[in-house]
């Protein structure tokens, strides 16, 4: 899927956010396998999104009390 289409679809999916109803993606979108290899990419995204930003590795339901961590 090129940048552009998944720019588009990742629009459509946050204007639907807390809406109450089932929709699809209106058709089949295929990504190449080379995506998932390029170690380029791998080391952009890396540095770009999981160094750069707090990741979350549970569930708020899952603490005990509030401020627990």
């Amino acid at each position: 899927m090129h940048h552009d289409e998944q720019v588009r679809q990742i629009r459509k999916l946050i204007a639907r956010l807390g809406v109450v109803e089932i929709v699809d993606a209106g058709g089949l979108h295929r990504n190449p396998t080379a995506v998932d290899v390029d170690c380029e990419l791998a080391e952009r995204e890396w540095q770009s999104v999981l160094r750069a930003h707090p990741q979350l590795i549970g569930l708020s339901g899952d603490l005990h009390e509030q401020g627990s961590s």
